[in-house]
């Protein structure tokens, strides 16, 4: 009878279940039918209007033109300082103030940099914390930048804000306090020297620098401020070198999204009191020599060769030898890099103790440098890296560059250059470069030019007049392995 019982409840709910799945299809064809309807009716519709057919009683739209970037405009103030402006229509505008004087105008080692900290601090007129405050309140922003052969002061904020970042950034160059308690903050602490790993650093520029052109020459002595000097850098010394080279003949106005005649009438009252004069650079010959500094860790080695002055064709035809030669190991997706000669000679470099290898360039007013820098795992690695950095200028001093190279590298320095002149301090700071070194604003579109008319030839005849002078070797590191002078210059001859 229990088993009885236990097969008729077993039918049950099987029929249960039969019942509850045809109730469930039924629902779904329903809703299907629901769904293919309302899909027929939607097709059954009128025309609707395509996107482009006007509606009834839309009002026509009027095209506007794009607002094209006025063209570089220059004035001459009465005191000689020129004025130049660029308008982009661009919300922020962007201030700087240059002068053609770097440490090479030192007369103690150090100056330029140390007023390159001393920027934006306390004026005649406020304190440091007020000045910077105020810079703040009009949500502005300043920068100072020196160099070998330059220095910049700079400002940003929002058009209408102009005339409050006029008056901040004449006070900071024609008003600076430099009180000693000041220039002592500033040595104790807020010196930024860049670090020895990465080239372009401060350390790695003063060495060669002082390899290629002499330790005690104006391109030759360190940029950086050394603890040596710090006593001779006094608020006099300071002084007396802005009273020097802070001058309109010797200085630049630049302003990006800024209209010119506004500009000029502001310029004109702000900087009225800027002393009138020129400084000139004092001559800095390529000499060729050694720089050997002991030091613990990986050793760097830098060969330099004789270059080519800024803005000549030489200076570009070294700049696409550089990025001929390029970088290794690449950092990740960095563009322009893996078909460059480092990364094919790094194999050899690597088996021989070599951890990074880099070409670089340097071009000044009167003369330039340009060569290869490696890293040595060892000491022993020092007398190889020298030996394939002389097989690779000698190469392409050779003729062993292929055009396709020569396109890649062009390429590559096009788009630097283009990705500098996109930005509005980029763009600025290329045209107080043009204006200090030419006495003109330059274009992008013939500096662009001017790296496409670079062929394998120009390449060639830049490294082999490298190799015609004698060449540069500093040498930072472990030095039991660094060859006699005489015996390293042979490698390149």
């Amino acid at each position: 009878a229990d088993e009885q019982r236990s097969i008729m409840r077993a039918a049950a709910s099987r029929a249960a279940n039969a019942a509850r799945h045809m109730s469930t299809e039924v629902a779904v064809r329903s809703q299907d039918a629901k769904a293919a309807g309302a899909m027929a009716r939607f097709f059954d519709l009128p025309k609707q209007n395509s996107l482009d057919e006007v509606f009834p009683g839309t009002p026509k739209a009027t095209p506007q033109p794009a607002l094209a970037p006025t063209e570089v405009k220059t004035t001459k103030l009465a005191n000689g300082l020129r004025v130049v402006s660029l308008d982009t229509h661009g919300n922020n505008a962007s201030l700087g103030f240059y002068v053609g004087a770097g440490s090479r105008a030192d007369v103690v080692h150090g100056t330029a940099h140390v007023l390159q900290a001393m920027a934006f601090r306390s004026t005649s007129a406020r304190s440091t914390y007020k000045l910077r405050r105020d810079i703040d309140n009009f949500g502005g922003s300043f920068s100072a930048t020196a160099g070998r052969e330059g220095t910049a002061y700079g400002m940003e904020c929002l058009r209408d804000e102009l005339p409050l970042a006029a008056d901040a950034l004449s006070e900071a160059v024609m008003q600076p306090r430099i009180t000693a308690w000041e220039v002592s903050e500033v040595l104790a602490g807020d010196l930024e020297t860049g670090t020895p790993a990465g080239l372009g650093s401060t350390a790695d520029e003063d060495l060669i620098h002082a390899a290629a052109y002499g330790l005690a020459s104006p391109l030759g002595h360190a940029f950086a401020a050394e603890e040596a000097n710090y006593g001779a850098l006094t608020a006099d010394t300071l002084r007396s070198y802005l009273g020097a080279q802070f001058v309109s003949g010797n200085a630049v106005i630049v302003a990006n999204n800024v209209p010119h005649e506004p500009l000029v009438d502001m310029m004109d009252a702000t900087f009225l009191g800027l002393p009138s004069g020129e400084s000139h650079a004092t001559p800095s010959p390529f000499e060729g020599g050694s720089n050997l500094v002991r030091a613990p860790g990986a050793t760097t080695v830098m060969v330099g060769l004789k270059g080519a002055a800024a803005n000549s064709k030489g200076a570009r035809a070294a700049e696409v030898l550089a990025a001929i030669i390029g970088r290794a190991p690449v950092k990740g997706k960095e563009v322009g890099m893996f078909g460059c000669k480092a990364v094919e000679v790094m194999s050899r470099g690597a088996a021989a103790g070599i951890t990074g290898f880099e070409a670089f360039n340097f071009s000044h007013s009167d003369s330039g440098l340009f060569g290869i820098k490696a890293v040595a795992g060892s000491s022993a690695a020092v007398a190889s890296a020298i030996d394939i950095a002389a097989d690779v200028i000698k190469a392409i001093a050779g003729g062993a560059v292929e055009e396709r190279e020569v396109k890649r590298a062009v390429a590559a320095c096009k788009m630097a250059f283009a990705a500098r002149a996109d930005t509005r301090a980029g763009r600025r700071d290329i045209i107080a470069e043009s204006v200090l070194a030419t006495g003109t604003p330059g274009s992008v579109a013939a500096t662009l030019a001017e790296y496409d008319s670079i062929t394998a030839a120009d390449v060639a005849a830049v490294a082999k007049a490298g190799l015609a002078a004698d060449p540069a070797l500093g040498v930072r590191g472990a030095l039991e392995s660094v060859p006699r002078f005489d015996r390293f210059a042979s490698k390149f001859q």
